[in-house]
């Protein structure tokens, strides 16, 4: 499978994950401390996005292997891993503040070759594969230079 078709497959689930997010952040504020508060209530929407994300992928990729925040690592006939962090800005997320993303990649033999982070809230996606440069919400100007390009300018 080409690099491009693991992104388009990243975005989709990583779509699905951050739309429950962007749903579940708005409930924050009236959680119930006698059932769960925001820790019950933050193990549940990780466990809930993590299904989504998942379930998605394993409509094109059914038999690879998964690792994640509650799931831990689930190991399939495959050298293909997707790694899913379902929010990154939990306490953020938990004090209800429009700061955190979703983050999603796939690693071939250990080896990222592409991820998604999507902000929800502010509806930002920036994604990027292996050798295709990165681009935010699917806009190619918005292209980064090469890793060597950027260690240059540092050093310059």
């Amino acid at each position: 499978m080409s690099k491009q078709a693991l992104l388009n497959v990243n975005q989709l689930a990583a779509r699905k994950g951050a739309a429950e997010l962007e749903f579940a952040v708005k409930k924050v504020h009236s959680l119930d401390v006698s059932k769960g508060g925001p820790e019950g209530y933050l193990k549940a929407i990780e466990r809930r996005v993590e299904d989504l994300v998942f379930e998605e992928i394993q409509k094109f990729h059914n038999e690879d292997n998964y690792l994640s925040t509650q799931a831990g690592h689930v190991i399939n006939n495959s050298n293909l891993t997707w790694v899913l962090k379902p929010i990154d800005g939990i306490e953020n997320f938990i004090k209800g503040y429009p700061h955190f993303t979703l983050s999603l990649c796939s690693m071939i033999d250990d080896i990222v070759t592409s991820a998604v982070i999507i902000d929800p809230v502010r509806r930002e996606e920036f994604s990027a594969y292996s050798g295709g440069g990165a681009n935010l919400n699917n806009n190619k100007q918005f292209l980064l230079p090469k890793t060597d390009q950027i260690l240059q300018y540092i050093l310059e």
